[in-house]
């Protein structure tokens, strides 16, 4: 379905109003001596971190008050009738957000038997009388520890962060409207970092580490008076929206085995068929367009490639795929110390310098290009007939995400008599249709909660 893409004035104006977040609290453990069933009986060696939340200094509502002064007082006349729209209350200064860190053992998804600790934030209301909805709210693709969720909540991290507005700052408004939010940090960062290279793209470690983490968190907020309803919705972004599809989908078809039944699956720029994507970066013209060859965010692939090697598939060479000084540089740029922008600077734009011949001509004589194909197709995640609502939010010329993966899974969950919703903009690429995607969900927050 192809919509009308909304006029720029309301996207600044949404944008503006969701820097709005406020949260405030001291430090304060709340641990529960729960043992996560995904983990249980998974590994020989046991981590120290027990199951639970602590409670985390947050960001002030004073602190943004500062943030916002500096955009003057036409900032201040744009957002005070969204607020008004969106049903906040009108004293913000009164109102206040919770946050906690939440923390399990997950077993190492490097297979070795180990354990890891995962971790994550919850955004909740200081004050709920009635139950809350519970989101699970999967990030986009991050390269840095410090922006994991729970380091960027923790306080270390600026509001601003190379000058743009942190990812979970836009979710943190809807916590103040009376929904429960997590938001996972990913296995490789947070608590977890150093322990295990993150499984960019391997779809199993991201989607029984969010689950396990978010059963954690409902278990918390009950233990601690809050009251949650039944259904949790599902949602992210780029990366978080390949996790959000992948859990959603499995919650879709057993949500009830795990506690955690959905109502609403929404997913942004998804690599939901992650085949297509290769084959555009390998060189594969779907459109017929020669700037194809260019991959604009070169460090994806270089990333799910490591992801795959580090988690399971030592016999994947690397130095088979990718291109001397990258095959080296890649676990340096990659190791959590350098931002997106820092990593982006690294690799280049030009395929035909990263890659290697072999990957580039599909040569499947080469044991890692093959293998390299096959982990890709086992990762990409599978259709299904949905029961419950899905939609989809994407941008017609999406240059880092391309839209053709987006249709070919949609078509491909119709043939099996799927319903999926497709919301296009037409004429946003992939940064530009994320102001789109917040427009969306805080439409559905709003419907849903």
């Amino acid at each position: 379905m192809v919509r009308n893409c909304l006029s720029l004035t309301s996207k600044v104006a949404l944008t503006a109003i969701l820097v709005f977040t406020f949260t405030a609290c001291n430090e304060q453990d709340l641990v529960l001596d729960q043992e996560n069933p995904l983990a249980a009986g998974a590994a020989t060696t046991l981590s120290d971190t027990t199951s639970g939340l602590t409670e985390l200094p947050g960001i002030s509502y004073e602190s943004v008050l500062e943030i916002l002064a500096t955009f003057g007082n036409d900032v201040i006349t744009v957002i005070s009738p969204i607020l008004e729209a969106l049903d906040v209350p009108g004293d913000v200064a009164s109102t206040f957000l919770r946050t906690f860190k939440v923390s399990t053992p997950f077993p190492n998804p490097d297979g070795s038997g180990t354990m890891i600790d995962i971790s994550g934030v919850l955004i909740v209301p200081v004050d709920a009388t009635d139950s809350l909805r519970f989101i699970i709210s999967t990030p986009p693709t991050y390269t840095e520890n410090t922006s994991a969720p729970s380091n960027i909540f923790s306080g270390e991290l600026p509001l601003f962060y190379e000058d743009f507005l942190n990812y979970q700052y836009f979710f943190a408004i809807n916590a103040a409207q009376g929904c429960a939010i997590f938001i996972p940090d990913y296995p490789g960062y947070g608590d977890s970092y150093q322990q295990c290279f993150h499984p960019y793209l391997v779809k199993e470690a991201l989607v029984n580490s969010t689950i396990a983490l978010a059963q954690v968190a409902r278990e918390g907020l009950a233990e601690n008076g809050y009251l949650l309803k039944k259904e949790n919705l599902i949602t992210g972004y780029s990366q978080g929206g390949f996790v959000a599809t992948a859990t959603g989908r499995e919650l879709d078809l057993n949500g009830d085995s795990y506690g955690l039944p959905i109502n609403l699956l929404v997913s942004g720029g998804t690599p939901a068929n992650i085949t297509i994507v290769k084959n555009i970066a390998r060189g594969d013209q779907i459109l017929s367009i020669p700037q194809f060859y260019s991959l604009p965010l070169s460090f994806v692939y270089p990333y799910a490639i490591l992801g795959y090697k580090e988690n399971g598939n030592p016999d994947l060479e690397v130095s088979d795929l990718i291109n001397s000084p990258y095959d080296e540089g890649c676990y340096e740029y990659l190791n959590g110390q350098y931002s997106v922008t820092q990593v982006l600077t690294y690799f280049p734009l030009d395929n035909l310098g990263l890659f290697t011949d072999d990957f580039l001509l599909d040569n499947q004589d080469n044991a890692s290009v093959a293998m390299l194909d096959s982990l890709v197709a086992v990762n990409s995640i599978d259709p299904w007939v949905n029961n419950v609502p899905v939609k989809f939010i994407h941008g017609l010329i999406d240059e880092a995400v391309y839209y053709e993966n987006i249709t070919d899974f949609i078509d491909r969950m119709e043939d099996l008599g799927g319903t999926p919703d497709l919301y296009t903009n037409p004429v946003t690429e992939h940064l530009l249709t994320l102001v789109d995607y917040y427009v969306q969900i805080a439409g559905y927050i709003t419907e849903y909660k």
